[in-house]
C-alpha cells in the first residue's frame, strides 16, 4: 500500500476491509478463480482503475502506526507459539 500501487487480491474478512475502505484496489472473494479472472479481464480492459494515487499511504498514516504493528505482531508470535506449545 505505502508504494502507491494497485492491490488485486483474492481475500475475505479484514484484509478485503482495508483495501475497500483504502479505495486502493480490488478484490474479489477468497478462492473465486472465476470472479478473480472476471476482475483481470475487467482491470486490462479498464487500465485507469489501476491508478491509485497515494490512498495507501494516506490510509496508512491515518490508521496505522508502527506500534500497533509491533503489537500485532507480537500477538501474532504469542499465539503461534501457544498453538504448538500444546
Amino acid at each position: 500500500m505505502a508504494l502507491g500501487r494497485h492491490i488485486t487480491a483474492s481475500v475475505d474478512g479484514e484484509t478485503a476491509q482495508i483495501i475497500e475502505q483504502a479505495g486502493v484496489g480490488d478484490r474479489v472473494p477468497a478462492q473465486d478463480e472465476e470472479a478473480l479472472s472476471e476482475l483481470l479481464v475487467d482491470l486490462a480492459k479498464d487500465r485507469a482503475r489501476l491508478n491509485v494515487a497515494g490512498k495507501g499511504a494516506r490510509w496508512l498514516e491515518e490508521n496505522a502506526s508502527a506500534q500497533m504493528f509491533e503489537q500485532r505482531f507480537l500477538t501474532f508470535i504469542e499465539n503461534t507459539v501457544k498453538m504448538y506449545a500444546r
